[in-house]
């Protein structure tokens, strides 16, 4: 049996409610392995949650709270592709080291895989007058 919310948000807004976390996230199943839809954000109610595993309003936007407490905002949850529904699922912020003046080495690293990132960039020249 497949389970589904209703919901009707705008159709040319990613983020009906303008909390940070776009609606799709709001309403998709973050747990498939539990049955029903385990997700405690609402797209219409810019407050539904809280902090730590609060499932009340606490008056901060739901995608600026950090539900799961594990030191990542929602909505960086769901950009980075990390659970906010699970302190051990996050995302390290990049490591960045210059290296001489030409070069810009970023490494990410993410507790959901073995995502690592490699880029480098010369770095601009410096302009003297």
């Amino acid at each position: 049996m497949i389970q589904a919310r209703q919901y009707h948000g705008e159709c040319n807004n990613p983020d009906t409610d303008r909390d940070g976390a776009h609606d799709v996230d709001e309403i998709r199943d973050l747990d498939p392995v539990t049955p029903g839809i385990q997700n405690p954000f609402d797209p219409m109610d810019p407050d539904s949650t809280g902090d730590s595993f609060q499932d009340t309003a606490d008056g901060v936007p739901d995608g600026r709270n950090d539900y799961d407490g594990d030191g990542m905002t929602n909505a960086d949850e769901f950009a980075w592709g990390t659970n906010p529904l699970d302190p051990s699922s996050f995302a390290q912020l990049p490591v960045v080291t210059v290296i001489g003046s030409c070069a810009l080495v970023m490494l990410f690293v993410s507790s959901v895989g073995a995502a690592t990132r490699l880029v480098r960039r010369r770095l601009p020249r410096e302009r003297h007058e």
